[in-house]
């Protein structure tokens, strides 16, 4: 019997479930549960796999949409990894195999092995991911949301802000929104233009900075939310639901620079708080439930695309441009240039280590 990689059989479903032993392999052990079954013999082969290898087979299982029977699995555990691509993908992503060796100690989620296939087909996309001593499924997953044009340029400044920001694309849909350009392509078109992370940087902040200061407080009802004005109020709710409203957000409230919301629901109540960013406006940070819980997913989404229809973002957007502003601050341009020097006085010591050992 043949197993598609995304389904379980009957007789799938009875196979060992895979140990503690299997866990850097993630959601890949499941299927190479199926495969080892398929043909016994490939379970010594686990013993000498690495971690090249083992990114090698949960990246061919994220692309396959095929059968898998003791033909494909025999292939995709002994076979040499260029009959593997060219069996999976049909070609050879330049610089895969670094890429492989470069992931994190465990299987990543199988879009970021997507996400990395596309990013190797840009030459210079391709080098920078080639550079980098550590590949994160972060950086990977940011990288693969900004528009192409973009990538060269915001991975550039990405590195020289140190963090990581979140939400970029977001946020430069915000600034749109907000009037700084009068479509999302024409304003990606006068970023890639840049020629320096650091013209990047500082033409996302120009941009922040000239930004009309908002004039509206956060409005009173939001969907079925209900915004809190009596701190009374707000008080029982943190007492009861045993959360952190009183300790990092009440005097915030108090002072105008928060706000609290209510969203009743049946099974998942959530509470809501929206904060002041200044010019870039009021921003919503992630709704939790009773105890700080998180919610699912989809009732996540529902309540942030209710905030984000009356013009309040998810912080993760706004995070991201107030990050990429700080770089015009005198106190950011101190920190990233002891951070170069840092980098220079590495790289030397470095090189001083070669000629030493080369001499």
């Amino acid at each position: 019997m043949t197993q598609a990689p995304n389904e379980i059989s009957d007789k799938a479903s009875q196979t060992p479930v895979p140990g503690y032993l299997m866990t850097p392999f993630g959601w890949a052990a499941k299927p190479l549960a199926i495969m080892l079954e398929t043909d016994p013999s490939l379970y010594t082969a686990l013993f000498t796999l690495n971690r090249q290898r083992m990114h090698l087979v949960a990246l061919a299982l994220a692309h396959w949409h095929g059968e898998i029977d003791a033909a494909f699995s025999r292939l995709l555990i002994r076979g040499a990894p260029q009959a593997i691509l060219d069996a999976v993908l049909d070609h050879r992503p330049p610089g895969l195999r670094r890429a492989l060796g470069h992931l994190p100690v465990g299987v990543v989620p199988r879009a970021t092995y997507r996400q990395l296939v596309e990013l190797l087909e840009e030459p210079t996309i391709a080098k920078l991911i080639f550079h980098r001593d550590v590949l994160k499924e972060k950086y990977l997953g940011l990288l693969h949301s900004i528009p192409a044009p973009l990538r060269r340029i915001a991975a550039g400044a990405i590195d020289d802000l140190g963090p990581e920001p979140e939400g970029l694309t977001d946020g430069l849909r915000i600034l749109v929104a907000r009037g700084v350009a009068p479509s999302f392509d024409a304003l990606v078109g006068d970023l890639a233009a840049m020629r320096q992370p650091a013209q990047f940087i500082a033409r996302i902040g120009t941009l922040v900075q000239q930004l009309q200061l908002p004039e509206a407080a956060p409005p009173a009802v939001v969907g079925a939310a209900r915004r809190l004005d009596d701190i009374a109020e707000i008080r029982r709710l943190a007492k009861r639901w045993k959360n952190c409203l009183i300790y990092r957000y009440l005097d915030a409230v108090i002072g105008g620079r928060s706000a609290v919301y209510f969203w009743p629901h049946e099974q998942a109540p959530a509470v809501c708080v929206v904060n002041d960013h200044g010019r870039l406006s009021w921003a919503l940070e992630a709704p939790k439930g009773p105890q700080n819980t998180d919610l699912l997913p989809a009732r996540l989404e529902e309540i942030c695309g209710a905030f984000a229809a009356l013009g309040i973002p998810k912080e993760s957007a706004i995070g991201a441009l107030e990050h990429t502003a700080q770089a015009l601050s005198p106190s950011w341009r101190g920190i990233r240039h002891r951070r170069r020097r840092q980098d220079a006085d590495f790289e030397e010591m470095l090189e001083r280590e070669f000629r030493g050992w080369a001499g």
